[in-house]
């Protein structure tokens, strides 16, 4: 079986040929490759008793060990068209643990599901929101809105932003920095914004 070498492991040969030939040391080779010096004195013997070889990783090409097994799967498809069917991959998590000592993620459940036609995922609804036309007169209704954030960058606290706008016109009629959005905050605006006019 012949298997390539990916672009990390290109990077590696190139930078284990320069150790090789003693244009670096083992602690700059680390600093390059990002890993530890320990790890580069392991994998640049590797590299001198295989070659190219020994830089690809050992588990290329094999099947996980913590891969969920072929018998777990089939045992959950009969149970799922059988005494679970209905459920969802997260109660069907939470049983093959509770009930066969079987750890597996809940992604991996779902994925299993929806491709043996199993489970359909739901399409969440979009909320129906209906258009309302604008007012027609300027103070006919008047919009609140606040804004939490930092707004002196540092230097005071962080306050919120209460602003009144005119629907009819969108226009900002008033606006003021309160310690929150709060029913006392926005009574004193409002008082505030009434002695104004």
């Amino acid at each position: 079986m012949i298997i390539g070498l990916s672009m990390k492991e290109r990077e590696q040969l190139v930078t284990f040929n320069r150790l090789k030939n003693r244009e670096i040391s083992q602690a700059v080779a680390a600093k390059m490759l990002n890993i530890s010096v320990r790890w580069v004195r392991k994998k640049f013997k590797r590299f001198q008793a295989q070659g190219d070889a020994g830089l690809i990783h050992k588990g290329r090409g094999k099947p996980s060990a913590r891969r969920w097994s072929d018998d777990e799967q089939n045992m959950t498809i009969d149970l799922l068209k059988s005494e679970w069917q209905g459920f969802g991959p997260t109660f069907v998590t939470e049983k093959l643990k509770e009930q066969k000592e079987i750890i597996v993620s809940n992604e991996t459940v779902r994925q299993m599901m929806i491709s043996k036609g199993i489970w359909i995922p739901r399409k969440k609804k979009q909320k129906y929101r209906k258009w309302r036309e604008r007012k027609k007169m300027l103070g006919e209704l008047i919009q609140l809105d606040g804004s939490p954030h930092d707004w002196f960058e540092g230097r005071a606290p962080k306050c919120t932003l209460l602003v009144f706008i005119d629907d009819a016109t969108s226009k900002i009629l008033w606006l003021e920095f309160v310690e929150s959005e709060s029913f006392k905050a926005l009574n004193l605006m409002r008082n505030n914004f009434c002695n104004f006019q």
